[in-house]
């Protein structure tokens, strides 16, 4: 990864959230440093609203935190 390297965004959320806790739905970061090969999740470094939960199954990508 480079250092110095910045992504700022801003989102709307509504997401589907689950009595038993964690979400049906969520958003998450993902950067690939080789075309698309593959990814890579960034959990740290969020300067601001971290990650609140984590993705629950049948979702794909769960348990990934996720907002």
């Amino acid at each position: 990864m480079g250092n110095g390297l910045t992504l700022s965004f801003m989102s709307r959320q509504e997401m589907e959230r689950r009595t038993a806790g964690g979400c049906w739905d969520g958003g998450f970061i993902e950067v690939s440093t080789n075309g698309g090969t593959t990814w890579t999740q960034i959990t740290s470094g969020l300067l601001t609203d971290p990650y609140e939960g984590a993705l629950a199954s049948p979702n794909p990508a769960a348990p990934a935190p996720d907002w």
